[in-house]
């Protein structure tokens, strides 16, 4: 339990770092990104959220797809959309 409010932590510090950055450099530059299912945040200020970015098997960001786009999406991000559901 401690390690994921450790990793809830991390994502919000992340999240409230990036927004001055105009665009995605080398290092910030996700592996890819995965919309369009249900991810749970375990965060109570944002329950929710649209994608989650991944780089080096870790994740590196969730937020509005907007701002995830912005600041990670690069030439070589895989863009992954979740499955439509039953």
């Amino acid at each position: 339990m401690h390690q994921k409010i450790a990793a809830v932590r991390s994502v919000v510090l992340l999240f409230a770092g990036t927004g001055c950055h105009g665009g995605p450099d080398a290092a910030h530059t996700a592996d890819a990104i995965c919309y369009g299912g249900d991810i749970v945040t375990l965060n109570d200020a944002q329950p929710q959220a649209e994608p989650l970015t991944v780089k080096d098997g870790k994740i590196l960001m969730v937020g509005s797809r907007e701002q995830i786009e912005r600041s990670y999406k690069g030439a070589t991000t895989t863009m992954i959309i979740s499955p439509a559901k039953p």
